[in-house]
Protein backbone atom coordinates (compact mmCIF):
# COMPACT_ATOMS: atom_id res chain seq x y z
CA UNK A 1 0.00 0.00 0.00
CA UNK A 2 3.15 2.22 0.98
CA UNK A 3 4.66 1.50 -2.58
CA UNK A 4 2.63 2.73 -4.86
CA UNK A 5 2.74 6.77 -3.30
CA UNK A 6 6.01 6.22 -2.90
CA UNK A 7 6.44 5.27 -6.66
CA UNK A 8 4.03 8.14 -7.87
CA UNK A 9 6.26 10.62 -5.62
CA UNK A 10 9.50 9.08 -7.17
CA UNK A 11 10.87 8.08 -3.57
CA UNK A 12 12.76 5.01 -2.74
CA UNK A 13 12.70 2.86 0.44
CA UNK A 14 15.97 3.18 2.11
CA UNK A 15 16.53 0.39 5.00
CA UNK A 16 15.34 2.60 7.83
CA UNK A 17 12.39 3.01 6.47
CA UNK A 18 11.71 -0.76 5.87
CA UNK A 19 13.26 -1.58 9.41
CA UNK A 20 10.45 0.88 10.90
CA UNK A 21 7.38 -0.67 8.88
CA UNK A 22 8.81 -4.43 10.07
CA UNK A 23 8.76 -3.10 13.27
CA UNK A 24 5.47 -1.20 13.26
CA UNK A 25 3.72 -4.83 11.58
CA UNK A 26 5.38 -6.76 13.85
CA UNK A 27 4.46 -4.91 16.86
CA UNK A 28 0.81 -4.67 15.45
CA UNK A 29 0.37 -8.40 15.05
CA UNK A 30 1.53 -9.03 18.53
CA UNK A 31 -0.98 -6.87 19.78
CA UNK A 32 -3.65 -8.58 18.09
CA UNK A 33 -2.62 -12.09 19.41
CA UNK A 34 -2.36 -10.68 22.82
CA UNK A 35 -6.54 -9.54 22.39
CA UNK A 36 -7.21 -12.64 20.93
CA UNK A 37 -5.50 -14.61 23.69
CA UNK A 38 -7.24 -12.07 26.48
CA UNK A 39 -10.67 -12.86 24.85
CA UNK A 40 -10.25 -16.43 24.91
CA UNK A 41 -9.34 -16.91 27.70
CA UNK A 42 -12.44 -14.29 29.04
CA UNK A 43 -14.64 -16.39 27.44
CA UNK A 44 -14.09 -19.48 28.97
CA UNK A 45 -14.18 -18.28 32.75
CA UNK A 46 -17.35 -16.82 31.39
CA UNK A 47 -18.43 -20.09 30.11
CA UNK A 48 -17.32 -21.91 33.18
CA UNK A 49 -18.95 -20.17 35.32
CA UNK A 50 -22.35 -21.65 34.40
CA UNK A 51 -24.15 -17.99 34.50
CA UNK A 52 -25.49 -15.53 31.55
CA UNK A 53 -23.07 -13.16 30.54
CA UNK A 54 -22.49 -10.50 28.12
CA UNK A 55 -20.51 -11.62 25.22
CA UNK A 56 -19.90 -7.84 24.23
CA UNK A 57 -18.70 -6.81 27.70
CA UNK A 58 -16.50 -10.02 27.94
CA UNK A 59 -14.78 -8.89 25.08
CA UNK A 60 -14.57 -5.11 25.85
CA UNK A 61 -13.23 -6.23 29.07
CA UNK A 62 -10.79 -8.85 27.34
CA UNK A 63 -9.42 -5.56 25.18
CA UNK A 64 -9.12 -3.57 28.31
CA UNK A 65 -7.22 -6.03 29.92
CA UNK A 66 -4.75 -6.54 26.96
CA UNK A 67 -4.28 -2.93 26.00
CA UNK A 68 -3.21 -2.38 29.63
CA UNK A 69 -0.78 -5.29 30.17
CA UNK A 70 -3.53 -6.91 32.42
CA UNK A 71 -3.08 -4.18 34.40
CA UNK A 72 -6.55 -2.34 34.73
CA UNK A 73 -8.30 -1.95 38.59
CA UNK A 74 -10.53 -5.32 38.20
CA UNK A 75 -8.17 -7.79 36.89
CA UNK A 76 -5.29 -7.20 39.34
CA UNK A 77 -7.44 -6.92 42.62
CA UNK A 78 -8.59 -10.10 41.26
CA UNK A 79 -5.40 -11.28 40.63
CA UNK A 80 -3.73 -10.59 44.12
CA UNK A 81 -6.99 -12.19 45.28
CA UNK A 82 -6.43 -15.34 43.92
CA UNK A 83 -2.53 -15.41 44.65
CA UNK A 84 -3.58 -15.10 48.18
CA UNK A 85 -5.99 -17.70 48.11
CA UNK A 86 -3.80 -19.78 46.07
CA UNK A 87 -0.83 -19.15 47.84
CA UNK A 88 -1.04 -19.69 52.09
CA UNK A 89 1.75 -18.41 54.03
CA UNK A 90 3.51 -16.13 51.35
CA UNK A 91 2.70 -12.94 52.88
CA UNK A 92 4.95 -13.08 56.39
CA UNK A 93 2.70 -15.21 58.01
CA UNK A 94 4.54 -18.63 59.14
CA UNK A 95 1.04 -20.22 60.05
CA UNK A 96 -0.27 -20.57 56.78
CA UNK A 97 -3.23 -18.28 57.31
CA UNK A 98 -4.28 -15.62 54.82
Amino acid sequence: MVAVPFHALGLSFDIMSLGGLAIAIGALVDAAIVVVEQTHKKLEVAHASGGRFDTNAVIVDAVAAAATGGRDSRSTARGRARARQSRPGRHGNRDGAA
